[in-house]
């Protein structure tokens, strides 16, 4: 009798010992907070449209695209900005390897093979931000700006996102420049 009791004990504290530590171990926290720096949504095959009064204003397309909306970020991969007029014609192109929109500040980060379309010219540069409440461009790190007539190179630029008013850091030019257009 005294050996049943003392398996009895033992199996019974082996038992309470499982219990109290699957419990511990295996309990899931319903109120844990999601990790911060993960996306809220992955999208892949993005395709933006914004419009105003019926009509497009803006698409975005991007192949990959992680959403972080308590942090008000965008990032994507493989991306194409196209820009319209009222009438529906094209106003302009961004293209980049990557994009960081970061909507608080209307800003766009583009890196990797970046190129501007716009009737004014285009641009390529391997890094630009758009800032689209001044509506300033700001490219870095090599630049090259081909208008019909000439190509301006330089280490950095400043331009409106039509490419109309440009200032470039060392720069140099290849092809036809007339006077009328030196600002000096």
């Amino acid at each position: 009798m005294k050996k049943r009791l003392k398996v009895f004990l033992i199996i019974s504290l082996l038992f309470s010992t499982l219990i109290i530590s699957c419990k511990k171990e295996g309990t899931a926290n319903p109120t844990a907070s999601v990790d911060k720096n993960l996306p809220q949504q992955q999208i892949y095959s993005a395709n933006i449209v914004e419009t105003e009064k019926d009509k497009k204003v803006r698409t975005i397309t991007a192949n990959h695209l992680d959403n972080y909306p308590e942090k008000k970020l965008i990032i994507a991969d493989t991306v194409l900005v196209t820009d319209y007029n009222p009438d529906q014609s094209v106003k302009s192109t961004l293209k980049c390897d990557k994009a960081e929109i970061d909507q608080k500040r209307d800003i766009f980060t583009c890196t990797g093979n970046v190129i501007v379309t716009t009737k004014n010219g285009i641009l390529k540069t391997p890094f630009l931000i758009w800032n689209q409440k001044d509506n300033k461009i700001t490219a870095k790190d090599g630049i090259e700006l081909k208008r019909p007539d000439n190509t301006l190179l330089g280490e950095t630029l400043e331009t409106d996102s039509n490419l109309k008013k440009i200032k470039i850091t060392k720069v140099s030019a290849k092809g036809k420049l007339e006077q009328k257009d030196l600002k000096w």
